[in-house]
């Protein structure tokens, strides 16, 4: 910066500061000073005929024309510290006691070319919230409180702003500066675009002289100048299953589903439109869980469909040593509708994601009975015996022996008649036959045709799952406006806002979709659909997110 004359630059108000300022004078006749001052009082370095002299009138230094050197120290509540070209010249001189609130410079008959930075010392800085009344309607004066977190003695708001989508709402009516000792107040005035019973998270940016700040100011909104009924109703519910508004994909990831629903006017002031009047529809986090989740099933990959499989198909993941333990189910396909034992598993659900994997589970298919065949007819039957199966684990499967002549006069096993197919076994149980001998007889014996062949690997990772990320608005009139794309988020965001409209003539319904899409988990997510506009309308309705 060049400067010739007087000028200064106020600062925040501070006890102390450090400084470093590069500096030349363009020759060696004229005079200048550099310096910090309050109340009425002045520290400063004197440049006058090549010469430097310091606060305390010492002659410290020479310069020439267009030399740049640099000055460099800390001004403390009581004394000054400083070097010339990195030269230490005075140490904890003292000085008189008085708050810096200015940089003052001045110049006659040269021109004094610097660069200078400062830093106060100790804290700096504030922070912004709201005043005790949080409730704002049109015309209506609220207030954010302004608070000094620092050392500063005093400082300036230079200037606020808030996003232009709030402005409907909100508009910042204070006069800047805004003068900050201890506390100062920013005042906001209430527009026509306030809906009863709304929530404002508004973002407010202060600039000052100390630095800037972002925050949100969360204000309750009330309108009671006008006055109607919304009617909330849900139209299609042919895409997604659940009574009351649950959509749920039938077990798929990144699966979406879709709900269509219509709001409408009801005896809106004796009339049936929407006209005129401000109406806003939002969707808002309501409850469950989102965020980040690490070692974790994501997934599980067929690599083989298998045969033989029954209706009662079993899969389970084995090993990685989990905190919780994901579940899952199998999906069966039937390859041969004339041939129940012709049938694969098609796919693997997960119902649980499980928690803290180290590794990476197995995936197990149980088995199920396909068919008994005979393996020895046995002899000397003299009835018919019962089966029953031994070992292997799982449950539930059944037999008959049929039996008949099997050489000569013998009676033994002919056949086996598979009656259930069980399910949950891990190998080949025994086949035991009970009863049906005679003294002298052969028992018979028999071999099991397991279903096998399903495989399977599971997929362990991590995934964020957010609100706005599963969940998605849109609305219109005769058409739709799509939330996400148009980035009408809350802050933070978690949900959706930011729209307000305003029917015409004979308009009386507004068209509504919610979107869920699927994460990896099957946990419900769920959202609160929020209409509101003028006076006490509002209409709500929770609509739940399940895999």
């Amino acid at each position: 910066m060049i400067i010739s004359g007087a000028n200064f630059r106020r600062v925040e108000k501070v006890s102390g500061l450090s400084f470093n300022v590069d500096l030349s004078l363009t020759n060696a006749t004229g005079s200048a000073y550099l310096g910090f001052s309050g109340d009425s009082n002045l520290l400063k370095w004197d440049f006058s005929q090549g010469r430097v002299i310091d606060p305390d009138g010492s002659y410290v230094w020479s310069y020439q024309s267009g030399s740049p050197f640099t000055i460099s120290g800390a001004v403390d509540s009581d004394s000054y510290t400083y070097s010339i070209e990195s030269e230490l010249i005075k140490n904890s001189q003292s000085r008189t006691s008085f708050p810096i609130e200015r940089i003052i410079t001045d110049a006659t008959g040269v021109n004094l070319n610097f660069s200078l930075n400062t830093q106060a010392s100790g804290r700096v800085g504030f922070s912004l919230t709201n005043s005790s009344d949080a409730v704002v309607e049109n015309n209506k004066t609220v207030s954010g409180i302004i608070s000094n977190t620092g050392d500063s003695l005093s400082f300036d708001i230079l200037t606020g702003s808030i996003p232009d989508q709030f402005t409907g709402k909100l508009q910042i009516s204070s006069t800047f500066p805004i003068t900050v000792e201890n506390t100062g107040v920013i005042n906001f005035l209430g527009q026509t675009g306030i809906l009863s019973g709304e929530t404002i998270s508004l973002p407010v940016e202060l600039q000052s002289t100390v630095g800037n700040i972002s925050n949100d100011l969360i204000f309750s909104g009330v309108r009671t100048d006008r006055s109607g009924v919304f009617s909330l109703s849900v139209d299609n519910q042919t895409d997604f299953t659940g009574a009351g508004g649950v959509l749920a994909s039938g077990g798929a990831y990144n699966n979406t589903r879709q709900m269509f629903l219509s709001l409408e006017a009801a005896n809106f002031e004796n009339a049936d439109s929407l006209s005129g009047y401000p109406v806003d529809i939002s969707l808002a986090y309501y409850s469950g869980i989102t965020g980040e989740f690490d070692n974790v099933v994501t997934g599980v990959q067929m690599t083989a469909t298998g045969s033989g499989y029954n209706e009662n198909l079993i899969v389970s993941l084995d090993g990685g040593t989990p905190t919780t333990r994901a579940t899952v189910t199998g999906n069966r396909q039937i390859f041969n509708f004339f041939d129940v034992n012709n049938s694969g598993v098609s796919s693997v659900n997960i119902t649980n994601i499980g928690d803290s994997y180290n590794s990476t589970p197995t995936v197990v298919f149980f088995q199920n009975l396909m068919s008994i065949n005979v393996g020895s007819g046995g002899s000397g039957y003299t009835g018919v015996p019962s089966i029953t199966f031994s070992g292997a684990s799982g449950s539930g499967a059944s037999a008959t022996a049929v039996t008949g002549v099997v050489s000569g006069t013998q009676t033994g096993i002919t056949s086996i008649n598979l009656t259930n197919s069980g399910s949950g076994y891990v190998g080949s149980p025994e086949v035991i036959f009970n009863g049906g001998t005679g003294a002298s007889a052969i028992s018979a014996s028999a071999n099991l045709v397991m279903s096998s062949g399903a495989s399977a690997t599971a997929l362990v990772g991590s995934y964020t799952k957010s609100f706005t990320g599963q969940f998605n608005l849109y609305t219109g009139i005769g058409g739709y406006l799509n939330y996400r794309e148009n980035n009408y988020y809350t802050s933070p965001p978690t949900g959706y806002t930011g729209v307000t409209y305003n029917a015409a003539a004979n308009e009386s319904t507004f068209d509504i979709l919610v979107e869920y899409t699927t994460s990896y988990d099957a946990k419900i997510l769920e959202a609160e659909l929020i209409c509101s506009g003028t006076g006490d309308n509002r209409a709500t309705k929770i609509i739940s997110g399940v895999r």
